[in-house]
């Protein structure tokens, strides 16, 4: 069953994140942007070749973004995020190439 529905997935930042199957539709990967960074692509199985992580702020509370694909989103909708959230979290990683970024 662990393989079929994954109830946790470790992200790029090497957080172990739990995915909820509970909202209606596809699961939801709730974690937060910056814990994503160097991750074009993301999969849970064949059943959702494209689980959409759903993006939070720093703080987990508002999401900034839900995408269903990743490379669009560093690609479209992260320059306007990155321009927004940089100066309400300056402490936190906001590179202009978060594909390039380092994973930690």
């Amino acid at each position: 069953m662990e393989k079929l529905a994954p109830t946790r997935i470790e992200v790029p930042s090497g957080a172990d994140v739990r995915i909820d199957y509970e909202t209606e539709g596809d699961p939801v990967l709730g974690v937060r942007l910056q814990e994503m960074f160097g991750l074009a692509r993301h999969t849970l199985n064949r059943r959702w070749p494209r689980a959409p992580p759903h993006r939070a702020s720093v703080a987990r509370r508002t999401p900034l973004a839900v995408t269903q694909s990743l490379e669009t989103f560093w690609t479209n909708g992260y320059p306007s995020v990155r321009s927004d959230m940089r100066g309400r979290y300056p402490k936190h990683a906001w590179p202009e190439d978060p594909l390039g970024a380092p994973r930690r």
